[in-house]
């Protein structure tokens, strides 16, 4: 049984989340400033998100 990594004993461990999700902001926000693709990996297949749909508001992003 995989338990979450939240509730993991190490305290490093459960901060990891956090510092994981800043880069992932970080990223999305450098992708947009620079124009460039943002390459994620999601449900075991490479994903290219462009800059200009990283600009539409989260809720109306998967409205396609």
């Amino acid at each position: 049984m995989i338990s979450d990594i939240n509730n993991a004993k190490d305290k490093m461990l459960r901060a990891s989340v956090v510092a994981v999700q800043r880069a992932s902001t970080m990223a999305r926000k450098i992708a947009v400033q620079t124009q460039t693709d943002l390459i994620i990996f999601e449900a075991g297949h490479v994903v290219r998100i462009p800059a200009q749909k990283l600009c539409v508001p989260q809720d109306t992003r998967n409205a396609d």
